[in-house]
């Protein structure tokens, strides 16, 4: 809402220049913190070597699926309020209630996952998103689209935070660090990969084919990540 209520007030570089300065006025405060104090590997081990962990080969799918609507949701969703005469506020204020429901549930996304398998609540969590995406495809107007994507929205948040639990036991504790870094380059390739196919479909096909087809992509891959995984064990806590 802040980066809309920006661009009403100047232009569309200008939410850019102020979030800038913004971060910019974080870093001396980021720099002074602590040094994480876990257990580190003293050998220097190639990252991708962890990918021959099947539990992690699972996990990594598991979010591999998830970005794939992750990355639809970024080339399309501003172009669907946009042709459905939105404009920046409106688009802005429908993001804002999107955001809403993963700032509310995310602390006890994280507790249920430590409780019981991050790998459940993960796969739950995004199979639910995956298929609220398809309704983006068949609702009509700005505020219909933008109730769905409140939904997904609390899905979302068990299923963001599900995920990297199911990353974290997947590798021995001195790993973490290469698994979630294999976990971000994961999440880049997927909503990239999808980014533009998505933008193509939705010109050429309407939301309908878009939405329909990043569903059926993404329940596919959350599937194929929950059969790596079974039968496998976490690393203890």
């Amino acid at each position: 809402m802040a980066a809309a209520a920006l661009v009403e007030a100047g232009d569309l570089r200008l939410p850019f220049l102020v979030f800038a300065v913004v971060v910019a006025l974080f870093v001396p405060f980021v720099v002074r913190l602590p040094s994480d104090k876990g257990r580190k590997t003293e050998r220097t081990v190639n990252s991708l070597g962890l990918l021959r962990i099947r539990r992690l080969q699972g996990a990594l799918i598991l979010i591999f699926g998830y970005f794939l609507l992750i990355g639809a949701y970024e080339s399309v969703v501003a172009l669907m309020f946009k042709d459905r005469g939105s404009g920046a506020f409106e688009t802005g204020v429908a993001l804002t209630l999107f955001a809403v429901p993963l700032l509310a549930v995310s602390t006890h996304a994280g507790k249920v996952a430590d409780r019981s398998s991050g790998v459940t609540v993960a796969t739950v969590g995004m199979g639910i998103s995956a298929g609220l995406s398809a309704l983006c495809g068949i609702v009509p107007g700005v505020w219909s689209l933008a109730a769905v994507m409140v939904a997904s929205g609390v899905s979302d948040g068990y299923g963001f935070i599900g995920g990297q639990v199911a990353i974290s036991r997947s590798v021995p504790e001195e790993r973490q660090a290469a698994a979630l870094g294999l976990m971000g380059a994961v999440q880049v390739a997927g909503a990239g990969a999808w980014a533009y196919p998505a933008a193509i479909l939705y010109e050429t096909g309407g939301a309908s084919r878009v939405w329909f087809t990043t569903s059926a992509m993404s329940l596919f891959l959350l599937a194929l990540g929950w059969w790596r995984i079974r039968g496998t064990q976490p690393m203890p806590r």
